[in-house]
């Protein structure tokens, strides 16, 4: 009978999987699925632009407006023309009645640019930095116009006047002082107080920040109004984003900074926490409450001292492996916001005020929503003061998995008990729900609701997906073995192998520079030693004698790397676990830690005292980390249970959140329908381990192949006796790890053991398999059918008509550096019609040319930068001499081809296009045949697909059209659609010699040319190929591939409009 072990390494765009028989010891299926990686980047920017585009509109919008009702009142009529001059113009304002036109100029420009107002509180840190730097500058320059007694536009002109810059964020002000020089400058005008107030209100209309985009008149699914079923419906838009309870799903997630959810998560690490072998009693828990109380915090170090304890396991710890105990965070804000502003003490000592006061705080960003609200809880005490000082705390933000019900109802059970929090709600039979909706079905499901990071709750489902079409083709499975990354997404990656790429050339040149000299070769053995001996300044740390440099170099017995705590109980093969010493002294210790070795007699040399000074001086200096100093001075019984397993807690099994929800998800849905699959989830250090002693290199670039090859590794740990009896341990009364199988207790393995011959041979043999060309791995891509993305590129694009043709029109923003050189080109070869100051501007443009041709340059200065270091800014043509400054020029970029014009929603009565989009994104390819065999194709674009009730649609009439303009008539026959990640074959006929190309569809690449763009299937970075659709072509053929990468070909398929 068959033994399947499965192991998966799940990775962020990436599952690789791996079947193995344990009993036959054969290599069963292996396959990668690849799928792209899912940030919450994406929806930040998409919601950035779309509010970008927002605020532009309603700019657009009240400015419309504005002029609209000065030529209600007679101010302007339909030939008015916008002023050069405004902020002179304001200037003159501000003592003496104006002209029609001056006016209406003055306003409009206040209109355009009407200042600052914080009237949100800013919680995301990076926005909060942002915030604080334009108060900063706002403070400044309201403070010189203060000094100076001057209004905006007088202070501005003074900049014009001086040559310097009037925009940007360097000239930023308040609202308020906008308004003043607005009441200024009206109050010089014969307008009634009614006209004063209709303009004011125009001006400085602003929506609040809570009311979100659309109206009632104009409902959004993206704000408080939307439509449902033909009605227009109302919703909160923070509750429409909060989750449900995990217990409770009728109740709303508690704010993870509130009182209750800090208390209860407190309550449940002093739960999680075995001292000298004891539980916290339920009095202690009640005196360190109170304690938590008075100061917010309490570290494990205090914690030690309260209980007396002189050893304490089972603490969370931190990436640096430093203990961690929750603390009161949101309730120490309130509580030094209450005390540093003399408030009314009960604000913070009622805790069900600090609960309230957070979830408003949480909820709301708008200051006069939440002090509405703060005031409603009670008015005799939250007044008008307490309320504006509570309103404007920042960084209070999050939700726990868990409701204020749920919380409330645990709280006591973890005073009385000593069980943590998934112990309570099993026994209390809160989790039982969900587990029974899993007895009976055919696969695992994913709950969707689970709170995960976007990427990986998107590699857990397609890891599941995964596990159950295994399950469909094999049976069930012995067991699972799950990797899952290190990294939470794609850009930490990314900085992680830069740091670690940084660091290890500081480190080669340091060691290259300790060798100098010594016509020595470097291999990578040797590169470890000398960083020991670096690290170690130069002592051997077991005997406390000097290492000799020539030795350790020349001489490679003398001196042996060693694991300091041994890796069959650390499974850490990390330079925080090795030290460099003489290799009689290695043999002496053995399988010891360094206390147990120092206190065993066999050390001959310095005592134990004299080599913990020795380390904390090395730590002290920075020489070693504190992890190391850990390992080095670590006094338990390394076999005893409570070690072993915080040992296996931090450095074998995978106890992450995300780790746990697959875990917890496949062990529950196996036990509830009585399967007899075992589940471990584990740490890739381990693997890793097993890929350098093999010397499996993971190359990213050759193919996907080496995420299979790690999922068998991952797989064959279960051959390992030794690891099968770890993953699966026991323990005795006396604290003992026990093999489940044979009862008898685990002994402590050398390195020798721990590396089973039998094992390394096996995972050599994956080396051939992870060949690039090898088929046996299955390599499957998820297709991307979803019709609902992004419709196309971001950027908003302008365009004028020049000579009856549109071009679009692009910024050179920087003449003075190399942008400059570009535009000194443009001249000197003829092509300055491209540049629109040549028509607009001619004069200026005179001078342009002038600079050019008089200051030679070498094609790596601008010749503008030569003249700005002579004479100063380039400046517009003017009469005094005092025009504008030239920084940037526009230019012709292109003809106008394929776009979206969105001109209506930024300009009235435009018939050409003024404002465009572009680079609309295909949705699908659709192919059709004639009886000779050739094939043409129509391009369905995003832009194409309506929403219609419940379903999408594909535009029919421009179908048609779509079809009509590439001659695709009825001789054709619909072929198949290609979307996305789809594979197909393609035959190309050449010269007599056939071609066959298989590849994995992007996308059209060119519409008119009839171009499509393929890229390889097996491997990530490889080069984008094109193929041009026509009378070379003799066949193409459609694959569809199951996500276990088995390819079926596609016979006959139907065409579908409706999605």
């Amino acid at each position: 009978m068959k033994k399947l072990i499965l192991g998966l390494d799940i990775g962020i765009t990436s599952v690789g999987w791996g079947i193995i028989d344990l009993n036959d010891n054969d290599i069963v299926d292996a396959g990668v699925r690849i799928f792209p990686e899912r940030t919450a980047a994406e929806n930040v920017s998409r919601r950035s632009y779309r509010s970008a585009r927002r605020l532009l509109r309603r700019k657009q919008q009240r400015i419309k407006d504005l002029k609209a009702y000065l030529k209600k009142i007679g101010i302007i009529n339909s030939d008015f023309q916008y002023l050069d001059n405004p902020y002179h113009i304001r200037v003159k304002g501000l003592t003496e009645k104006l002209s029609n036109d001056d006016l209406a100029t003055a306003l409009l420009s206040i209109c355009n640019r009407r200042g600052a107002s914080f009237k949100i509180v800013e919680d995301d840190v990076e926005k909060a930095k942002d915030a604080a730097s334009t108060k900063t500058i706002i403070s400044k320059n309201e403070k010189i116009l203060k000094e100076k007694n001057l209004y905006i536009s007088e202070y501005l002109v003074s900049k014009l006047d001086n040559g310097e810059n009037i925009r940007g964020v360097d000239n930023v002000f308040k609202s308020q002082t906008y308004e003043k020089e607005l009441n200024a400058i009206l109050k010089n005008q014969d307008l009634d107080s009614n006209t004063i107030t209709e303009i004011k209100n125009i001006i400085f209309r602003k929506r609040e920040y809570y009311e979100g985009p659309g109206s009632i008149k104009s409902p959004t699914p993206y704000g408080r109004y939307y439509i449902e079923d033909g009605k227009i419906k109302f919703c909160d838009l923070i509750e429409k984003m909060r989750g449900k309870c995990s217990v409770y799903p009728d109740q709303l997630r508690a704010p993870k900074m509130s009182y209750s959810a800090e208390l209860f998560n407190f309550l449940n690490d002093l739960n999680n926490l075995t001292v000298d072998g004891n539980k916290i009693t339920t009095e202690q828990k009640k005196e360190l409450i109170e304690k938590l109380n008075k100061k917010s915090k309490i570290t494990p170090t205090q914690l030690k001292k309260f209980l007396k304890a002189d050893d304490i396991s089972g603490f969370r710890v931190n990436k640096n492996y430093e203990p961690l105990l929750t603390e009161l965070t949101g309730y120490k804000i309130i509580k030094k916001t209450v005390e540093d502003n003399h408030l009314d003490k009960e604000i913070y000592e009622n805790k069900d005020y600090v609960d309230s006061i957070i979830e408003i705080l949480t909820r709301l960003k708008g200051i006069d929503e939440r002090k509405i609200e703060l005031s409603n809880l009670n008015q005799n005490l939250f007044t008008e003061n307490v309320t504006n000082v509570l309103a404007n705390i920042s960084g209070i933000t999050g939700y726990h998995a868990l409701s204020f019900k749920a919380l409330r109802n645990m709280i006591p059970e973890l005073i009385e008990t000593n069980e943590n929090q998934m112990q309570i709600l099993t026994r209390t039979g809160l989790l039982k729900s969900k587990k029974e909706d899993m007895k009976g079905l055919k696969n695992i499901p994913f709950d969707e609701e689970t709170v995960l990071s976007p990427v990986a709750k998107r590699s857990i489902n397609e890891a599941i997906k995964v596990i159950n079409a295994i399950r469909k083709r094999y049976g069930e499975l012995d067991s699972i073995i799950i990797e899952m990354p290190r990294d939470r997404n794609s850009e930490d990656r990314r900085k992680r192998i830069q740091d670690e790429q940084r660091f290890g050339e500081v480190l080669n040149t340091e060691i290259e520079e300790l060798v100098k000299g010594m016509n020595v070769r470097l291999n990578a053995k040797l590169r470890r030693k000398l960083r020991l001996y670096k690290e170690q300044d130069g002592k051997c740390l077991y005997s406390g004698d000097p290492i000799d440099l020539h030795t350790l170099i020349y001489d490679d017995s003398a001196y042996d790397i060693d694991h300091i705590i041994p890796i069959s109980i650390s499974f850490d093969d990390s330079m925080a676990n090795k030290v460099v010493v003489k290799s009689d002294y290695n043999r002496l210790k053995s399988n010891l830690t360094p206390f147990l070795f120092f206190q065993s007699g066999k050390a001959y040399g310095w005592n134990f005292n004299e080599f913990e000074t020795y380390v904390k001086d090395l730590q002290k200096r920075k020489l070693i980390n504190r992890k190391k100093l850990k390992y080095l001075l670590e006094k338990r019984n390394i076999t005893k249970y409570d070690v072993m397993k915080e040992f296996i807690n931090r450095n074998l099994v995978d106890t992450r959140y995300a780790s746990r929800v697959i875990l917890n998800t496949l062990t529950e849905y196996f036990r509830v329908n009585s399967i007899s699959t075992t589940v471990h989830t584990i740490r890739g250090s381990l693997t890793s381990i097993f890929r350098k002693v093999t010397q499996i290199d993971k190359n990213r670039d050759e193919s996907y192949h080496h995420h299979a090859i790690d999922a068998l590794i991952v797989a064959s740990m279960k051959k390992m006796n030794y690891i099968n009896d770890i993953l699966a341990f026991k323990v005795d009364n006396y604290g003992n790890v026990i093999s489940k199988d044979t009862g008898e207790i685990v002994e402590i393995i050398n390195e020798n053991e721990f590396f089973d011959p039998e094992l390394l041979k096996f995972i050599v043999k994956l080396r051939e398999i992870g060949n690039k060309d090898n088929t046996f791995i299955s390599i499957s891509h998820k297709v991307d059918k979803k019709p609902n993305r992004q419709l196309m590129d971001d950027t908003l694009y302008g365009v004028k008509n020049y000579d009856g043709t549109n071009y679009r029109i692009a910024k050179y923003t920087d003449i003075y550096g190399q942008d400059g050189i570009k535009v000194a080109n443009l001249i000197l070869n003829g092509d300055d019609d491209k540049l629109l100051i040549k028509q607009h501007d001619p004069k200026s443009y005179e001078l342009l040319k002038k600079i050019v041709q008089e200051y030679s340059y070498d094609k790596k200065i601008s010749p503008f930068a030569l003249y700005k270091e002579q004479h100063g800014y380039i400046r517009k043509y003017s009469k005094n001499g005092n025009g504008p400054i030239i920084k940037s020029l526009k230019f012709k970029y292109e003809k106008l081809g394929n776009h979206v014009d969105i001109t209506h929603k930024y300009m009235k009565d435009y018939k050409e296009p003024r404002v465009i989009m572009l680079h609309p994104r295909p949705y699908r390819t659709d192919f059709y045949v004639n009886n000779k065999g050739e094939y043409k194709f129509v391009t369905i674009r995003y832009i194409d697909i309506k929403k219609c009730k419940d379903n999408y649609v594909i535009d029919k009439d421009k179908y048609l059209e779509y079809k009509k303009t590439k001659g695709i008539d009825e001789n054709f026959q619909f072929a198949f659609s290609l979307h996305t990640n789809e594979i197909v074959e393609i035959h190309k006929l050449e010269k007599d010699k056939l071609t066959i190309i298989e590849g994995r569809f992007l996308g059209t690449g060119n519409d008119k040319t009839n171009l499509i763009e393929l890229k390889g299937i097996n491997r990530e970075f490889q080069k984008r190929g094109f193929v041009t659709i026509g009378k070379k072509i003799t066949k193409i053929q459609k694959y569809h591939v199951d996500i276990l990468g088995k390819k079926y070909k596609v016979l006959k398929e139907d065409l579908q409009l409706i999605l």
